[in-house]
């Protein structure tokens, strides 16, 4: 039995998306990255 994605999951799915796209454009998962990687470098 397949049932169809309700509205509430539709609507979740694209703001999903767009916080993803959001992101992206702010650079942010590389900033995260990079972050990241620095204070791997500084912990003892």
């Amino acid at each position: 039995m397949v049932v169809g994605i309700t509205k509430y999951e539709d609507i979740r799915q694209k703001r999903l998306e767009e916080n993803k796209r959001r992101m992206e454009e702010l650079k942010l998962p590389s900033l995260s990255n990079d972050l990241r990687k620095s204070a791997m470098k500084t912990s003892p």
